[in-house]
């Protein structure tokens, strides 16, 4: 009978511990779950009834959850930094612009205009 007694306690304890363990820290009503387990240890059996009786006496009220919109255009801040995106790429490259005294053709240099119609170095 002694081991049977005996048997009770360390199952009942064992399920307590592995049953504190999966609980969220509402169930275990803020206390650190290393104080449930050295209850728990140090009254065996008892330790493992009085979380069982606290756990499940009142339910703590569920937390409620955010509220997330669904797609991720019902988002703003999706929608804003979509924005943002859309505006960095949007905005023109900066590119070197020819300043003038540059040639602006791969042919080389332009001959001066003389006057006649004819580049400098033909002759009519």
């Amino acid at each position: 009978m002694r081991q049977l007694l005996a048997l009770a306690i360390l199952g009942i304890t064992v399920y307590g511990i592995v049953d504190c363990a999966q609980s969220d820290a509402r169930t275990r009503r803020n206390i650190p779950l290393w104080v449930w387990v050295a209850l728990m240890i140090v009254l065996p059996g008892l330790g493992a009834v009085i979380w069982l009786i606290l756990s499940r006496l009142v339910a703590p009220p569920p937390v409620a959850p955010r509220h997330r919109p669904l797609a991720p255009d019902d988002d703003p801040d999706f929608l804003r930094e979509l924005e943002r995106r859309s505006r960095q790429t949007q905005s023109p490259p900066i590119e070197d612009e020819p300043t003038g005294d540059e040639p602006t053709d791969d042919d080389g240099p332009t001959p001066p205009d003389t006057g006649s119609g004819r580049p400098a170095g033909e002759r009519g």
